[in-house]
């Protein structure tokens, strides 16, 4: 009776592991399905771009030239605004100016000079940080750092 247990008890583990393996199978496949959409999607999303938007697709592997221009004039720092630095990556180059930018003598984004110490009085308050700290795309006036000195004049 032992011996007809332990075949009956093998098989069934057997069946249970066979299940388990199917289950495991079918989710495997279920996974690929649903990247081959995705996908999919991708490739039509990026078709329907390029034909009724005019939006060609240009792979990130493949620099334009436009591109390669400014990454080698910023490495060779022949940039009017910014200079390479090895602590911060980029710095502001001291009476550096684009078309939306412009900086004083020490490198600060601004349309005028400050003293080295402030007078008494004056709260000296300097921003670091990303393109949302620097005001990218906005003139130094428009800048929260501009509108911030306009309100109070002991800033």
């Amino acid at each position: 009776m032992g011996i007809g247990l332990s075949i009956v008890s093998s098989r069934a583990m057997l069946l249970l592991h066979e299940s388990k393996m199917k289950k495991i199978f079918h989710w495997i496949v279920l996974v690929f399905i649903v990247y081959a959409l995705v996908e999919l999607c991708s490739y039509g999303g990026l078709y329907v771009l390029g034909k009724y938007r005019n939006v060609p697709y240009e792979p990130v592997d493949v620099l334009s030239q436009k591109h390669t221009d400014i990454i080698t004039r910023f490495v060779e720092q022949k940039t009017d605004y910014i200079v390479f630095s090895a602590n911060l990556g980029w710095s502001i180059k001291e009476k550096g100016n684009s078309r939306l930018y412009q900086a004083n003598s020490d490198g600060i984004r601004s349309d005028k000079e400050y003293a080295l110490n402030p007078s008494h009085g004056i709260l000296r308050v300097s921003t670091f940080g990303d393109s949302f700290t620097h005001c990218d795309d906005v003139n130094n006036k428009d800048t929260w750092q501009a509108i911030i000195e306009k309100y109070d004049s002991n800033f």
